[in-house]
């Protein structure tokens, strides 16, 4: 059942379609997000990558030296 709900939401994916993966760190929604974007041939945007740009250190820095509430309004 789970295969066939997935199979059609792949084929009803257009090129317009936007996915957005929310959950708890470290849980794969990255990979997951690569994957999709692959499959449907859609971009790929990891706001960590993003955030990392902007601020011009790793996350991982960011957080260490700006804390995570730095780091959560970066992400919104």
């Amino acid at each position: 059942m789970r295969g066939q709900v997935f199979s059609g939401f792949l084929a009803g994916a257009g090129q317009n379609m936007k996915i957005i993966l929310i959950g708890y760190r470290a849980t794969g929604k990255s990979t997951i997000g690569l994957l999709l974007s692959e499959k449907l041939k859609i971009p790929f945007v990891d706001t960590d990558c993003l955030i990392e740009e902007a601020a011009g250190m790793p996350v991982k820095k960011l957080i260490e030296l700006k804390g995570w509430e730095e780091f959560r309004k970066r992400e919104t």
